[in-house]
């Protein structure tokens, strides 16, 4: 069996997928990376996998290879298409085959009078003239249901996908005892400091928790365009006691730091479309308060269950929600390890890429919708931005 994924290129979050797939007996999985490399994407903190796995196709390199990619679409017993040219979804679509098309959402900016004409016209350019053919989503964001069938239909051809990050199997009791050695608790946030990931948000949080006299650690890895402002918050609130500015760090690192965290704030607004540090989070075994709006949200976190989840921008219930963690610690022991189950056990590559084969044999046998009910492969329910009630 050959399996083709077509993306523009290949990154650290995508990997795991891979392996998974190429693990399989059976199956060749072939990445079609479609654009190099380039500076600006290094700056976003990735680096250049295209070239270093035996596995990626490479069309920029020459005209056969980009040939062979599109003979490829045509006859591979399953393909995905991610962040590419329409023309390789197309050539199948047009011979019947079932296709998948992997993506976040389209409206993050929301619908207004300004974004409409945008989001229709693209809406009716890329969506539109194959919603009558086998097209199905993998969607990497519990928003893309709602997204893809505004302006057309395809309803019940929508599933819950990700980005699947590493997960390593770990004997729970150590996840536990490794947390045992923090002489407070450890607030942990991650991310690029730009506005719509909201850091600020963890900084006023530390602000408030001090004030009722909690002590703890705030550590804030990453940096960005807000850097210099939040450094200056700290500074000017009195929290340089709390909160410590660790900078960006190799992804191995920070495992080892959610590892040892005892929560971990994910703040983004609408325009997280996945999140991926909300996967090695809970992988990691972290009590994730998480806000609604943030792609990966609804779909890795049982409020209450797995995590805790709190409405965009109320951060009066941010702050209830972390005070309750810290005054609480059997709870976040306890949320930790069903968040380290949900991901060992359902939110792993290796049960997607099973999913994925089984989930194209069942959509052939018109049984796909009643597949699996949670988890990856399962119906993506048509969500809007206002699901979540306090």
């Amino acid at each position: 069996m050959r399996i083709a994924f077509y993306s523009n290129f290949i990154n650290h979050h995508q990997i795991p997928l891979a392996n998974a797939f190429n693990s399989l007996p059976g199956v060749e999985y072939i990445f079609v990376a479609t654009t190099p490399f380039n500076e600006n994407r290094a700056k976003m903190g990735y680096k250049d996998e295209n070239s270093k796995l035996d596995f990626v196709l490479r069309t920029y390199e020459n005209k056969n290879q980009e040939k062979y990619a599109h003979q490829l679409a045509k006859d591979a017993d399953i393909v995905i298409v991610g962040s590419a040219p329409d023309s390789y979804m197309a050539e199948r679509l047009d011979e019947g085959k079932i296709t998948f098309h992997c993506s976040e959402r389209y409206f993050k900016k929301g619908l207004s009078v300004k974004t409409l004409p945008r989001y229709f016209l693209s809406s009716m350019k890329h969506i539109k003239p194959y919603q009558n053919k086998p097209l199905y989503y993998l969607c990497s964001s519990a928003y893309t249901a709602k997204d893809v069938n505004t302006f057309t239909s395809l309803k019940n051809r929508c599933f819950k996908w990700a980005y699947f990050t590493e997960v390593n199997e770990q004997d729970e009791n150590k996840l536990i005892f490794r947390r045992k050695d923090n002489p407070k608790p450890v607030l942990l946030w991650a991310g690029r400091f730009i506005d719509w990931k909201h850091p600020d948000a963890a900084v006023r949080l530390a602000y408030r928790l001090k004030e009722q006299g909690y002590d703890f650690y705030l550590d804030m890895i990453g940096g960005g365009d807000m850097d210099n402002r939040l450094k200056s918050s700290v500074k000017s609130l009195g929290l340089e006691d709390a909160v410590r500015f660790l900078g960006f760090l190799p992804p191995d690192v920070v495992r080892t730091h959610m590892e040892s965290a005892d929560v971990f704030l994910f703040t983004s607004d609408f325009n997280e479309g996945w999140g991926a540090v909300l996967n090695e989070a809970m992988s990691s075994g972290c009590a994730v308060v998480a806000s609604h709006a943030c792609g990966a949200t609804p779909f890795l976190v049982r409020d209450g269950v797995n995590g805790y989840i709190y409405k965009d921008g109320c951060e009066d219930e941010l702050f209830g929600k972390v005070k309750k963690l810290i005054d609480n610690p059997e709870i976040r022991t306890e949320i930790g390890v069903e968040a380290y189950r949900s991901m060992v056990n359902i939110w792993n590559p290796g049960v997607a890429a099973e999913r994925l084969i089984k989930l194209n044999e069942a959509i052939n046998g018109a049984t796909a919708m009643s597949l699996y009910s949670d988890g990856p492969c399962s119906p993506a329910p048509i969500l809007g931005n206002g699901w979540y009630k306090k």
